[in-house]
């Protein structure tokens, strides 16, 4: 039970920040208010999903990689957030997480604004 704790607050915390930026960007028809929001407050909004990837739980790292898969297909990851990403993709990939396997396949090629 331990092991939810603290991803379980990290995410009640980036969950209200995450409302938070999206009621700020309001009736924004573009969506351009609400990327930047996200690009601004990256390392707050990635924190959880990398406590998750960390806990090694299955199911925590299954979720973890799906959001963190969506946040760069959305371009919503700052530059300064990304040595984070790799560091936690790394450390699956030393510990031979099979959950890894197949998620670059899944990522779509494209433009980063890393």
């Amino acid at each position: 039970m331990l092991d939810f704790l603290v991803p379980s607050q990290a995410a009640e915390s980036g969950l209200v920040k995450v409302r938070n930026i999206s009621s700020s960007a309001g009736a924004d028809n573009t969506g351009n208010v609400l990327l930047q929001g996200f690009r601004t407050s990256c390392t707050e909004v990635l924190h959880p999903f990398l406590l998750g990837c960390s806990s090694k739980n299955i199911r925590l790292v299954q979720i973890s990689l799906q959001s963190i898969q969506r946040l760069l297909q959305f371009q919503a990851v700052d530059r300064n957030a990304v040595p984070g990403i790799v560091n936690e993709l790394w450390q699956l990939t030393e510990a031979e997480c099979e959950e890894l396997k197949g998620w670059w396949k899944q990522t779509p090629e494209g433009k980063c604004q890393c």
